[in-house]
C-alpha cells in the first residue's frame, strides 16, 4: 500500500508542475496579446482588418484571464487530519491517505484540462490576431 501513495503522491507534485508551466505559457500569451494590441494601434491596416484585429486579441486576452482563474488546487493529506495517526505504522498512515490523494488527483486532473484547454483556444485567437495583423499590413502596404 505504501507503494500505491508513494506514486499517486508524485502524480500529485507533477500537477503541480503542469499547473506551473502552464501558468507561465499563460503569462506568455498575456504579453504577446499585449505587444501585438500595441502593435495594431500604430499599423495601417484597413478598418476591417483592424477590428479583427482587435476580436482576436481581445478573445485571447478573454481566455487567458479566464483560465487564470482556476487556483483552488487540491492537497492531500491534509497535515491536520493526519496528525490523528501520529505514531502509527508509517504504512498504515499512507494507506489511510491514500483515498484522500486520489481524490484530489480527479478534482486536479478536471480543473488542470480546463486551464489547459483555455489556454489552447487562447493561443489560437493569438495566432489568428497575429496573421490578421499580417494580412492586413501586406495588404495595406
Amino acid at each position: 500500500m505504501g507503494l500505491a501513495f508513494d506514486v499517486a503522491a508524485a502524480a500529485l507534485s507533477t500537477q503541480m508542475t503542469d499547473v506551473d508551466g502552464i501558468n507561465s505559457r499563460l503569462g506568455g500569451v498575456l504579453a504577446a496579446t499585449l505587444a501585438l494590441a500595441g502593435i495594431a494601434v500604430l499599423g495601417q491596416e484597413t478598418a476591417l482588418f483592424r477590428d479583427l484585429t482587435g476580436v482576436a486579441l481581445v478573445l485571447a486576452m478573454a481566455l487567458t484571464a479566464w483560465a487564470s482563474r482556476a487556483s483552488r488546487w487540491s492537497s492531500a493529506p491534509d497535515p491536520g487530519w493526519l496528525a490523528q495517526f501520529a505514531g502509527d505504522d508509517p504504512d498504515f498512515m499512507k494507506e489511510a491517505a491514500l483515498p484522500g490523494v486520489l481524490r484530489c488527483l480527479e478534482r486536479n486532473r478536471a480543473q488542470i484540462e480546463r486551464k489547459a484547454r483555455l489556454l489552447n483556444w487562447g493561443v489560437a485567437s493569438l495566432a489568428a490576431g497575429g496573421l490578421l495583423l499580417l494580412v492586413g499590413r501586406i495588404l495595406a502596404g
